[in-house]
């Protein structure tokens, strides 16, 4: 989103945010592909 980039650029602790939402994310999507036995 074009919006997301602005606020990235006026906001840089925003850029953090971004990238801790990501990291949560693909915790929470890849981890359990990783280790299906584990829930």
């Amino acid at each position: 989103p074009l919006n997301l980039l602005v606020s990235l650029k006026n906001y840089p602790k925003g850029y953090f945010l971004v990238l801790y939402e990501i990291n949560y994310f693909y915790l929470i999507l890849l981890r359990p592909l990783a280790y299906p036995d584990k829930k």
